[in-house]
């Protein structure tokens, strides 16, 4: 079952993070941990995952928010989606990825004019539009 496996790296992952003398866990750990909950729609903790970076001053890279979109997505929460264009620091831009889970939510959600908006946010930062982000849209 894909789901159990999702659920037994998100518990290891986090067994890791947490264990005893163990190093602070890497950005890339942590983009693991949150394509894990973004695979399951796990959007709260999801979140969490967001939260303890930032209080151990590890700063998200491109998969980490693509992660968290993609838990957005998958979670129906298309507001939220879209909300993780604004959290990427200045000079980041999204990754296809992103974009991809962003437009995926919001035409799960029926707001097909909100798809349209990423669709045209990603034109004007990454000029790069890719056929599987158009295929979002409308399929």
């Amino acid at each position: 079952n894909e789901g159990r496996k999702y659920e037994e790296a998100v518990t290891l992952l986090e067994a890791f993070e947490g264990g005893a003398g163990s190093s602070a866990m890497s950005v890339d750990g942590y983009a693991v941990l949150m394509a894990a909950h973004g695979g399951l729609g796990h959007w709260e903790q999801a979140l969490d995952v967001l939260g303890r970076m930032r209080r151990r001053s590890v700063d998200p890279d491109q998969l980490v928010y693509s992660g968290l979109a993609d838990a957005f997505g998958t979670g129906l929460q298309w507001q939220r989606a879209i909300s993780v264009l604004d959290m990427h620091p200045e000079g980041m831009v999204p990754s296809h990825g992103a974009y991809t889970f962003m437009i995926a939510g919001c035409t799960k959600c029926g707001e097909w004019e909100q798809a349209l908006h990423v669709l045209t946010d990603m034109k004007v930062r990454s000029k790069d539009i890719q056929r599987t982000q158009y295929n979002a849209v409308i399929l």
